[in-house]
């Protein structure tokens, strides 16, 4: 199993240990392979690319098999001069998801002139991760940024049918949203970090709807219990489907051998 997002760095806005040895023992114990993370840094400093770099040199320090066990996201921001640089040497370096964080770096995803920034990411087969929020809006800092609005991802996807998009920590309405303007739309994925059992039964209603093949699995370590994403996955019987990441890692174009 691929743990589609792990986030790390210094959240600014309460104190979030990160353990590479808990993150470990928690992969081994729920039968996770590999994690796909990213530096939150990116979303905070002026060259969100310095994040990228930063995690790279913290990757090497850690023994060989334990470094292959985690896939790099790379944070962009394509209305910082020199985009198309961070982008080649991302995709250089082995990278091929990439985090967009609008909310955070200030741009619209409507905005015209990132016409290019699209072209350019679905002309190399580079997977977007949408992250919605960090925190629950109860529970939010008043420097944080608002949420990614659904509208906005709604029609970036209509527009741009190709893209390979990954939507992490939308809540279940705002999903729902996205995927019935965009049902036919193959490369599509949603974790279920800010879905909620009790009282509604949110998870089990949206897979329902959209099928075990467009769920991904997402800890959201260390800002979640790691065992909360999967006891999600339990409760909706996504973890005995055969069609589980089945379609994702097609579209990652990973192979665990």
């Amino acid at each position: 199993m691929i743990d589609t997002l792990v986030v790390y760095g210094k959240w600014p806005f309460r104190r979030i240990e990160f353990d590479w040895i808990e993150l470990l023992e928690k992969m081994d114990e729920n039968g996770v392979e590999k994690a796909m993370l990213f530096n939150v840094n990116g979303a905070f400093y002026r060259d969100a690319h310095e994040a990228n770099l930063e995690l790279f040199e913290v990757l090497k320090k850690l023994p060989r098999e334990v470094e292959r066990r985690f896939i790099v996201m790379g944070v962009v921001n394509p209305i910082y001069p020199g985009w198309e640089h961070d982008l080649n040497f991302l995709l250089e370096s082995g990278v091929r998801i990439v985090v967009l964080l609008p909310n955070y770096h200030g741009y619209s995803l409507k905005d015209p002139a990132l016409s290019h920034f699209w072209r350019f990411i679905s002309t190399h087969d580079i997977i977007v991760s949408f992250v919605a929020k960090f925190e629950d809006p109860r529970q939010r800092h008043r420097l944080d940024a608002n949420d990614l609005l659904e509208n906005d991802v709604i029609d970036l996807l209509r527009t741009y049918r190709n893209l390979k998009v990954i939507l992490h920590n939308f809540g279940y309405s705002s999903s729902l949203s996205i995927y019935l303007s965009n049902p036919d739309h193959d490369h599509l994925f949603f974790d279920l970090n800010f879905f909620y059992e009790v009282p509604t039964g949110e998870p089990t209603k949206f897979v329902r709807i959209v099928g075990k093949d467009r769920v991904v699995f997402s800890s959201f370590y260390p800002f979640r219990y790691y065992k909360a994403g999967i006891m999600k996955l339990i409760e909706t019987g996504i973890m005995d489907s055969r069609d589980f990441e089945r379609k994702f890692r097609e579209a990652l174009k990973w192979d665990s051998k």
